[in-house]
């Protein structure tokens, strides 16, 4: 809402550092204490999803430590006034974070009440930190979408909870089944998953930028209209991203939104905002994914639309995360599939979906990445790779074929298939027009086939 409010008040933002919190006295007894600091961690998190902001952070310290030496709610404990020192059970909360390291991730969750983030170590580990805020304890199901050729090896979890006057910590232990993560009530897990097969991926920088309004009133069923200005940057390209809306109930979420679409494509995973009796929420950030092909350079409208029986509220914020590359990384492979990012946006396929290659997506008999490598199209049925041969009276037998710009082609010919094959031509370059070529030697059962990559 603050970096919102600087973009629109004057153009740009500027950093701000939140350094501590607290509370000045806890009247009204420490469990109230313990929900309050939860609160406060649930805005400070928030920060943990904006890389341009906070680098790495941890905000995850699960209760109330007044400044008491003889407390047990410290790092650090005094039993004779301050001469001597001991650590506490509160420094487990620290061994907790030990371990952790990496890049951060781009990661999304459809449970409104768990805060969760990745991070990737090079190309051997994963971790996922997650935070259950909420009364109840859930099973989650961690999905993990590697590009073709990777694997997960192992997962083993570690957990950070409350105990008492005390914080335990739980060692690393295997985890059975990544679909079946268990996480109590106002418990911390890490999730630490090893990997195989992955290689080093291309970098995609995430931008973000901002609504034209914040704080807007919303009445029942009514649309409020954002635009959100992604600029042209010369060398690079815009492609998928996160959409994260700041909400406020006055009188807590009933339902939430209907609907909310960009420019004009209507998005999915929409969480549920609704409430058990005896827990309201408040205030909320939602983030859902935005796909590759609905963003454009330039002005996109956000268009957010309450649900039924939700009254008083307000959106505070609109934020734009996008996946911004140059084209170098665009002309990469990040999920290893065979398809460029670039071909694979242009044609509204993910790039970071590792599957997409294998499909037949106009049932012609050639995958994506066979008509990505030939450069055709793969929602034609009549656009693949194809060859002909005819006889041309005392000339010879000709093969034609027709080219595609930025594509070589080689003609071999063999008598037998079950030998080797042998060039005819090599380094035709495609011309986007009609290739004919003519065998001036005639042999008997002769046979031909045409071979494509892409040129350098």
């Amino acid at each position: 809402l603050w970096e919102n409010e600087q973009v629109i008040t004057w153009g740009n933002k500027l950093p701000f550092v939140i350094s501590e919190y607290g509370l000045l006295d806890n009247p009204a007894g420490d469990s109230n204490a313990f929900y309050q600091i939860r609160s406060y961690n649930g805005i400070l998190l928030s920060l943990l999803d904006r890389p341009d902001v906070i680098d790495k952070m941890s905000a995850f310290l699960p209760s109330f430590a007044p400044y008491d030496l003889a407390s047990d709610r410290v790092l650090f404990k005094s039993e004779d006034g301050g001469s001597t020192y001991a650590k506490t059970s509160y420094f487990e909360y620290l061994r907790f974070w030990q371990d952790l390291k990496g890049d951060y991730l781009f990661t999304n969750t459809d449970n409104p009440h768990v805060l969760q983030h990745a991070f990737l170590d090079g190309n051997t580990n994963l971790y996922l930190v997650v935070q259950n805020n909420y009364n109840n304890g859930f099973e989650i199901d961690v999905n993990v979408d590697l590009p073709a050729g990777a694997s997960v090896v192992s997962a083993e979890v570690q957990r950070l909870y409350e105990a008492g006057n005390d914080i335990a910590r739980a060692p690393f232990s295997a985890v059975a089944d990544l679909s079946q993560v268990a996480i109590g009530i106002d418990e911390i897990i890490m999730v630490r998953i090893a990997l195989s097969g992955l290689s080093i991926l291309p970098v995609w920088e995430e931008t973000n930028h901002y609504g034209d309004r914040n704080l807007v009133p919303m009445q029942i069923g009514v649309a409020e209209n954002f635009s959100v200005t992604l600029p042209t940057v010369s060398g690079s390209t815009h492609s998928a991203g996160e959409l994260h809306i700041g909400l406020y109930a006055f009188e807590g979420f009933t339902s939430g939104l209907q609907s909310v679409s960009v420019n004009g494509t209507l998005l999915s995973g929409i969480p549920d905002l609704s409430y058990s009796a005896g827990a309201p929420r408040y205030w909320t950030q939602i983030s859902l994914p935005v796909s590759e092909s609905i963003l454009q350079e330039g002005v996109n409208t956000i268009s957010v639309v309450p649900a039924e029986g939700e009254s008083l509220m307000k959106i505070t914020s609109v934020r734009l995360t996008s996946e911004q590359a140059t084209d170098a990384v665009l002309d990469a492979d990040r999920d290893l599939d065979g398809m460029s990012d670039a071909w694979e946006i242009a044609y509204g396929f993910e790039p970071a979906d590792p599957s997409d290659g294998a499909l037949d997506s106009d049932s012609d008999g050639f995958d994506n990445a066979a008509e990505y490598q030939s450069g055709t199209n793969p929602f034609d049925s009549q656009s693949y790779l194809s060859i002909a041969g005819s006889m041309e009276a005392e000339t010879g037998y000709k093969i034609s074929f027709n080219s595609v710009s930025n594509r070589m082609y080689t003609v071999e010919s063999t008598v037998d298939l079950q030998a080797g094959w042998s060039d005819m031509t090599n380094g035709l370059v495609g011309n986007s027009d009609l290739i004919e070529i003519i065998d001036h030697v005639l042999i008997s059962n002769q046979f031909y086939r045409l071979k494509v990559h892409i040129q350098n």
